[in-house]
């Protein structure tokens, strides 16, 4: 687990060699393994989880299947997945097949929602746990830092373990172009990672692509937006901080 959260800090600060190195360690200890049915990644016990929290309570769900799935048939999903984000997945991506349900409303085109986690109301024990690290989410770290390092065979590799998982083929990027791996690794990571920790948000921002990709896809958006506000609060209570530009 430790690894794993290493792996994750490392790439963040774009320290590629000790990403690669975490990651690497991670894979390697050949504890975890990416769950063939994708339907069982999220449950108790998932053999890709390498940390899983329980869910709320013995007869609750993960709040992200009580957010997420609607709570009857024909009612519209309160977090409808964009147009955007569904036009990423590829013909024939079983992820989109099975990570994302779809809500039939009547007079109406479907709706896709956030269907990882399925089980809003439990009759008995719940099933799913709340997943914080999992291997899926490794193979990325680890084929981002080996791009960076120059190893971009490598790195498609592990695109293409996952893509794999996912009833895809391999990914079709020339090895020796850099910067076609890694929009091929961010493409993977929008669609293996979406509604998990905000995991595009960051991305979007640790790449500097905030503005490029939110500003053809979000109404209204502006460069500062790809900062949060600093809390009135707490410039109330220090003088010395100041609102970020754009919130004044």
């Amino acid at each position: 687990m430790v690894s794993a959260f290493l792996a994750k800090v490392h790439l963040y600060r774009q320290e590629w060699q000790a990403a690669y190195d975490a990651a690497n360690a991670v894979i390697g200890t050949g504890i975890y393994s990416l769950e063939t049915n994708l339907n069982n990644v999220f449950l108790d016990g998932s053999n890709e989880a390498i940390w899983q929290l329980p869910a709320m309570g013995a007869y609750t769900a993960t709040a992200e299947a009580g957010q997420f799935v609607p709570y009857a048939s024909g009612v519209v999903p309160p977090y409808p997945l964009s147009v955007h984000l569904l036009n990423a997945f590829e013909s024939g991506d079983q992820r989109l097949q099975n990570w994302a349900g779809a809500a039939v409303i009547a007079g109406n085109p479907t709706i896709y929602y956030p269907y990882k986690y399925k089980v809003k109301n439990p009759g008995g024990s719940a099933t799913e746990d709340f997943m914080i690290f999992r291997l899926g989410e490794q193979y990325l770290i680890r084929a981002e830092a080996a791009a960076h390092l120059g190893h971009g065979t490598d790195a498609l590799a592990d695109v293409n373990v996952v893509r794999a998982r996912a009833g895809l083929g391999a990914s079709t990027a020339d090895p020796s172009d850099q910067a076609a791996v890694l929009n091929a690794i961010m493409h993977e990571r929008q669609v293996e990672l979406f509604c998990e920790w905000g995991n595009r948000w960051f991305d979007l921002n640790r790449t500097g692509t905030a503005t490029a990709v939110l500003g053809s896809e979000k109404t209204g958006w502006r460069p500062y937006l790809a900062l949060y506000p600093v809390p009135a609060p707490q410039i109330q209570l220090n003088h010395f901080l100041n609102p970020n530009p754009g919130y004044n």
